[in-house]
């Protein structure tokens, strides 16, 4: 398993091989360091303070099967930096950064703070769809107040695509973005939000998404974490998760 390990290391050295970056390898003995396989990673991606950790995910089971769940999701909890998920079967863009970028906001600070973050990794001109995701779920059983939590879910929507289409202007103003809007609902039945994000990424063939991991609490709470982490489980498109500036 060393072996196969340092083999690793140099494999994604030579990747980087005449990119123009300095690149480092560094490799993590759990029998040395002790501890558990996540905590371990977190302990060493800390001290190197990166500005972007970048982890492969897979549909493996076994000894694979770490990189998919039982590491990146865990591990995005434990960092302060933002996390790239990049799923083994995607086969989107190869050469230069991300122009398509699906952005989901729930108009909490931490999500606005995700697509400043967001927006400073993409290319310069891109184009971008912004999405709030109406969980219809949440209003079924509320009787008389069913068609009013929906409704007022969809209010709050709107508002939150109009803050973030405003900030996403601001982000760049020299750079014209093509920027487009949508209020989305999840299915009556066996859905959530999670899926409906990645159903529509695929959909308007996103080449990343990008989510905050802190949102709002309460009845609008489905950024935190749970909506994030189930997303990182079964996104087909990379995932850019950004924690909040106070982590």
């Amino acid at each position: 398993m060393r072996l196969d390990a340092e083999a690793a290391i140099k494999a994604a050295q030579a990747k980087l091989d005449g990119c123009g970056a300095q690149v480092e390898g560094q490799l993590v003995d759990l029998c040395k360091v002790g501890g558990d396989l996540v905590h371990a990673l977190a302990e060493a991606v800390s001290q190197w303070s990166p500005d972007l950790v970048v982890i492969g995910a897979r549909h493996q089971r076994a000894l694979l099967r770490w990189v998919e769940g039982e590491v990146s999701a865990p591990l995005s909890r434990l960092l302060h930096a933002p996390i790239l998920i990049i799923p083994v079967e995607y086969e989107g863009v190869q050469d230069g950064l991300p122009s398509r970028i699906l952005f989901a906001t729930d108009g909490s600070d931490a999500s606005l703070n995700a697509l400043r973050a967001g927006s400073r990794l993409v290319a310069p001109r891109s184009d971008w769809r912004v999405i709030y995701v109406v969980d219809r779920l949440l209003a079924p059983g509320t009787g008389p107040f069913e068609e009013q939590l929906e409704d007022s879910l969809m209010k709050s929507g709107q508002v939150a695509l109009k803050v973030a289409g405003d900030e996403l202007a601001a982000c760049n103003q020299q750079n014209e973005r093509i920027v487009e809007t949508a209020l989305i609902k999840t299915r009556s039945t066996y859905d959530d939000v999670a899926h409906a994000i990645d159903r529509d990424a695929r959909h308007w063939k996103a080449q990343l998404v990008l989510l905050g991991t802190h949102g709002r609490r309460g009845l609008t709470r489905w950024l935190l974490g749970s909506v994030a982490e189930r997303t990182l489980r079964l996104t087909s498109v990379p995932l850019l998760l950004v924690p909040p500036i106070d982590s």
